[in-house]
């Protein structure tokens, strides 16, 4: 490597460190706020019982879809019989379209620089899905350093994070099939 190489490479890496601290002030922050939130709903009310509002919202749960992720028999998504999707399943395809298929490729099947999410939500929790979709992801193996860039400033990306989950869960499960979906039911699903 020349001076120059590692110099930008110091560069890259410098701006990626800084990208993963924001991301994990902000996630910092949504969890502390979260959690003087439930204190707060869980203290008694003047006349002694307990309050009954609702926890704080956490990221991605501002979105359509359950906290839990889970709406059609346990599953994220729903897939009719004639092969479309619900709505919010349907939104997420082309969400992943337009945000994570340049690199993860238009199947999720992965690419030379990202890998495969059909075959990494066969073992990643959602949990584990939004905290790196959030806050980025570095790999670095002793031939190459693959970034993934953090999406947790990107409004779309945080309010419809379940959306963009339940499809590629959908692909992981093999019930979605890699084409172009059409989807059926209310948009409020």
């Amino acid at each position: 490597m020349t001076d120059s190489d590692n110099t930008n490479f110091g560069k890259r890496l410098f701006s990626v460190a800084a990208a993963l601290a924001a991301g994990l002030w902000i996630l910092g922050a949504v969890v502390a706020a979260g959690g003087a939130s439930r204190a707060a709903a869980a203290a008694p009310a003047a006349d002694g019982k307990a309050k009954t509002e609702p926890a704080a919202k956490t990221p991605g749960q501002e979105s359509d879809l359950s906290s839990d992720i889970t709406r059609f028999d346990g599953k994220p998504y729903k897939v009719y019989p004639d092969g479309k999707v619900d709505f919010a399943t349907y939104r997420g395809f082309n969400l992943f379209g337009n945000m994570c298929g340049h690199c993860h490729g238009l199947a999720a099947r992965g690419s030379s620089f990202a890998p495969s999410l059909v075959n990494t939500l066969k073992s990643m929790s959602y949990g584990q899905f939004v905290a790196t979709v959030f806050n980025g992801r570095v790999n670095i193996t002793s031939s190459t350093t693959n970034v993934m860039p953090s999406f947790g400033e990107n409004p779309t990306v945080v309010k419809y994070i379940d959306s963009i989950y339940a499809y590629l869960k959908g692909r992981s499960d093999g019930a979605i099939p890699a084409t172009i979906l059409n989807w059926e039911g209310p948009k409020n699903e």
